[in-house]
């Protein structure tokens, strides 16, 4: 986390926002903060309900946060949803740091955050972050709708400490698929995209051991790197699952002897 970030949660932690709506700091900068995997550069909230904007907009301004508005996206989101976006992402910069505030009209999420656990962001804040489990049940969700190496990035690592069961994976994975391609076939037909941030939100500090794997990577090529990871780790999953049945086919044979 970067001093600039650590320092406005720290300023924003007791606000009244977060006592009277269900508010939660996730993403990348609160998966780091657990895992301490990667830098992150932005702020992430996720509401539970439709989000409050007046109540937002009052606690963004009172910081001297500025609005970042997209006409377009916005223009076209009201024409095809007949809805304000402002109700659903609202974004801003703060002192050279993004902070957005989404709600995700979506049942998987909707499961998620219905059972999820929070923790106080400090012993006894009004701000609360989801548990590292709930943060990575979302991180997974996202793997599944778009295509950023950071998602690759995060979930590869997951994977590699054993925090979240492949079988955990592919079953979110199979809710949420279009067509009928297996996990890995989805990932290994991702591309680089114009929206991949990735290029700034995979820097890591020199002592890092991924360092020198990405300081000198170009953004396409840092994609196809975290790409790589990714489907490396889901072989060794899938590798180790193969080899936990075949242990458990041999036991049994074993006792009916």
């Amino acid at each position: 986390m970067t001093k600039e970030i650590a320092s406005i949660l720290a300023n924003i932690q007791n606000h009244t926002l977060f006592e009277k709506h269900k508010i939660y700091f996730m993403g990348g900068t609160a998966l780091s903060s657990y895992l301490d995997h990667r830098i992150s550069y932005d702020i992430d909230f996720i509401a539970t309900a439709k989000l409050p904007v007046s109540a937002i907009n009052a606690f963004a301004f009172s910081l001297g946060a500025q609005p970042v508005q997209d006409r377009a996206k916005a223009s076209a989101f009201r024409i095809n949803k007949g809805e304000e976006l402002a109700h659903y992402h609202l974004k801003y910069m703060l002192n050279g740091v993004k902070m957005e505030f989404a709600y995700f009209d979506d049942a998987m999420i909707d499961v998620v955050l219905a059972d999820a656990m929070q923790v106080d962001y400090s012993e006894g804040s009004q701000l609360k972050k989801l548990s590292l489990d709930d943060i990575i049940k979302l991180k997974a969700i996202a793997l599944c709708k778009r295509q950023k190496s950071r998602d690759l990035f995060d979930m590869a690592i997951v994977l590699e400490k054993g925090l979240l069961a492949l079988e955990e994976l592919e079953r979110i994975y199979a809710y949420n698929k279009v067509g009928e391609k297996s996990l890995q076939e989805y990932i290994k037909s991702f591309n680089p995209t114009k929206e991949d941030e990735g290029d700034s939100s995979l820097d890591f500090l020199p002592q890092h051991p991924h360092y020198k794997t990405f300081v000198k990577l170009s953004q396409d090529e840092r994609f196809y790197t975290c790409k790589e990871m990714f489907l490396t780790q889901h072989t060794q999953k899938q590798k180790e699952k193969l080899e936990g049945k075949q242990r458990a086919v041999r036991v049994g044979l074993k006792k009916r002897r």
